[in-house]
């Protein structure tokens, strides 16, 4: 962390703010129907009810599981059925590269670590997974312009050091936007937020971003795209907010966590890059199906009115691991008995 500081006092005062992907009004809806872990694609009924219940925007994750393992032909067939029935229906879609794109272990995730070996945090792992990334940004370039880069990342299960992190965002932007300029905006993966331990910054994770800038800076990463595009390599900063997941929500308790974040970020001459809200939401069974609603209107008038947010996906459409949907798990969403009313009804009348 000494050599972050060094590095930061010589290179923070020579940047200023650039633009990235643009706020614009209108840009929210919620995670959706994906391809199976079988391999099949929604049907288009079901694309559809999404559309009508006012989602403008889908987050779509890629995984290759179900196709062996690779991107294949089979996975590009299923999903451009998906993403051409999303694009029928009026909605858009923002993608996601993660470890369900390129399976592996945690170990080669982060080999090669600034934190634990001094290495600059780039691995084979991170070569190949933003490899495929531009592969697939390739592919559907023109239906889906929007790609987010790892989920939650300071989040146990998906944890990555910062340099690790810096490092694949930096592969990434230069394997999509510099070898091959692909026209898509890199999105940095939602960074997992939460209010177990209190309301505060670090639980925004306004820390790990930070260190993710700093370590980029330090091992020279960020530097390399920097000198070759003008600006550090990513577009937009994701966000996950689960703040209050056993209670109600007030709008300053929201905003005060958008604004720890966006501190984060303009610390580096970033400010002028929106967040992307990828991930937020309440389990029923946790707050009750009227607290659900009531905090997913909340949520949704702090992403509208903040100067910070240019994109908000509730998370999710449907009750099926835990129970944050606004569908019930077991039946057909176009069946109007499948709603959950009230957390329906907040979605619908908050989206917009």
């Amino acid at each position: 962390m000494r050599v972050y500081a060094v590095v930061l006092a010589a290179l923070v005062m020579l940047l200023v703010p650039v633009g990235g992907a643009e706020a614009q009004p209108g840009r929210m809806g919620i995670n959706g129907l994906t391809v199976g872990d079988d391999g099949s694609v929604p049907d288009r009924g079901s694309i559809g009810a999404l559309a009508a219940a006012g989602a403008g925007w889908v987050r779509v994750e890629f995984k290759t599981d179900p196709f062996g393992g690779s991107d294949s032909p089979a996975f590009y067939q299923a999903y451009d059925e998906l993403i051409d029935a999303y694009r029928a229906a009026g909605v858009e879609v923002l993608g996601l590269v993660d470890n369900v794109t390129l399976a592996s272990s945690p170990d080669r995730w982060r080999d090669n670590a600034y934190e634990t070996t001094g290495g600059n945090g780039n691995n084979d792992y991170i070569r190949g997974l933003a490899t495929m990334a531009a592969r697939i940004a390739a592919h559907f370039q023109g239906r889906m312009r929007y790609l987010e880069v790892w989920n939650e990342p300071n989040a146990p299960n998906t944890f990555l050091h910062p340099s690790n992190f810096a490092a694949m965002l930096t592969e990434t932007y230069a394997m999509t936007k510099i070898y091959n300029q692909i026209d898509v905006e890199l999105v940095s993966g939602g960074l997992h937020a939460h209010s177990i331990n209190g309301l505060n910054c670090d639980s925004a994770g306004a820390e790990y971003l930070r260190q993710t800038y700093a370590a980029g800076i330090a091992t020279g990463t960020f530097g390399w795209a920097r000198d070759r595009t003008g600006r550090w390599p990513l577009d937009a900063v994701g966000h996950h907010p689960y703040l209050r997941h056993d209670g109600s929500l007030s709008a300053d308790e929201m905003h005060s966590y958008l604004e720890c974040l966006h501190q984060a970020y303009a610390q580096f001459g970033d400010g002028g890059k929106p967040i992307w809200v990828t991930e937020f939401g309440w389990r029923s069974d946790y707050v009750g199906e009227t607290v659900q609603a009531s905090n997913i209107r909340t949520a949704f008038d702090a992403f509208h009115t903040s100067p910070y947010v240019g994109m908000a996906l509730l998370f999710t459409h449907v009750d099926f691991f835990e129970p944050y949907g606004i569908w019930y798990a077991g039946c057909d969403i176009n069946d109007a008995d499948c709603r959950k009313p009230e957390p329906y009804a907040a979605f619908t009348e908050s989206v917009g």
